[in-house]
């Protein structure tokens, strides 16, 4: 965030947080799973944070926001938990390249090279798990 609010600054923004960044890229995708518009932005941030820390502090702002007491719908609680639900984040696919990389060191370039496409694979399945929970809400 010190790296991200340096940047805004740069360019005349205040406050410019990487979750917020985060939370407008993935607003429109969160919206077409069904999360109403006004709620899309802070999904949108929490995918995020499950994406580029894990999914347990994305759960944990969650809760947080739940326990909060704001209007949130029920139905955009469980719909947003299983879009966290799932573990597409840049550690894991960390952990598997070393563990797996220890193990076999001549696959390490294989592994980097399809890290990527699992963290994205990894995200979209949970993606249409919640879609396929909203369409059944």
């Amino acid at each position: 965030n010190a790296i991200t609010g340096w940047g805004g600054r740069l360019v005349g923004f205040e406050d410019v947080t990487l979750e917020g960044l985060l939370g407008r890229v993935l607003a429109p995708l969160v919206w077409l799973l069904g999360i109403p518009w006004e709620d899309a932005f802070w999904v949108g941030e929490l995918v995020g944070v499950k994406t580029v820390l894990n999914e347990f502090v994305a759960f944990l702002r969650l809760e947080a926001i739940l326990e909060g007491g704001g209007p949130v719908s029920e139905r955009t609680a469980v719909i947003t938990t299983y879009a966290l639900a799932g573990f597409a984040n840049f550690g894991s696919v960390a952990m598997t390249i070393a563990g797996i990389g220890g193990v076999a060191p001549n696959a390490r370039r294989t592994l980097a090279e399809l890290g990527l496409k699992s963290l994205l694979a990894g995200g979209l399945a949970a993606l249409m798990t919640a879609a396929l929970a909203a369409l059944l809400l």
